[in-house]
């Protein structure tokens, strides 16, 4: 059997430095760093997220000692431009994956599985009036709109599928849109 061995860690002198230096940066710039943030209009969670980046990465600073020792005055304005570079990365980050369009999964709206038959016998209705609507229609108009809706086809494949203009493929689709809309809103 082995012996364990106890390992006791000192910090080292720069350590100890880094650490102090560090909390006299949290004592002194925190409150203040606060209310920038709550002029940011920021939700508090959205604060709380922020403070801890701009921590994180001061902390992980490999020349914090260096940079700050010398020159004390640009602690806050450092700071401020770190929060508020995290702000923007988060806005850029929230833009890219549309997090306002997101929508919460609700199980009582949830309707998989759990289609009342009078829902069932609406839906397969709704489903025969756009097929008869559809039928109705000019054949390019049809084709244009199916080229569209079901084969996602660009416009301009689609003009130059049925060798017409770009505006005539519009004007197709909406006016088979507009006659889907008439028939269904009965």
């Amino acid at each position: 059997m082995g012996v364990k061995a106890n390992i006791l860690f000192f910090p080292s002198r720069r350590q100890a430095e880094r650490d102090r230096l560090l909390k006299n940066i949290f004592d002194e710039h925190d409150s203040a760093l606060h209310r920038f943030l709550r002029m940011r209009q920021l939700a508090v969670s959205e604060q709380e997220d922020v403070l801890q980046e701009v921590y994180l990465k001061l902390s992980n600073m490999e020349d914090l000692t260096e940079r700050f020792s010398e020159s004390p005055d640009t602690v806050r304005s450092y700071l401020f431009v770190m929060a508020s570079n995290i702000i923007r990365d988060n806005i850029r980050r929230a833009t890219v994956r549309e997090v306002t369009k997101h929508q919460s999964f609700d199980e009582e709206k949830d309707v998989t599985g759990t289609a009342s038959p009078e829902d069932i016998l609406e839906g397969r209705q709704d489903v025969s009036v756009v097929e008869q609507t559809l039928r109705k229609q000019k054949a390019t108009h049809r084709r244009a709109f199916m080229l569209s809706r079901f084969e996602h086809k660009s416009y301009r494949e689609i003009a130059d599928d049925l060798s017409v203009s770009v505006s005539t493929v519009e004007k197709y689709i909406c006016r088979v849109l507009f006659a889907l809309r008439e028939e269904l809103g009965r």
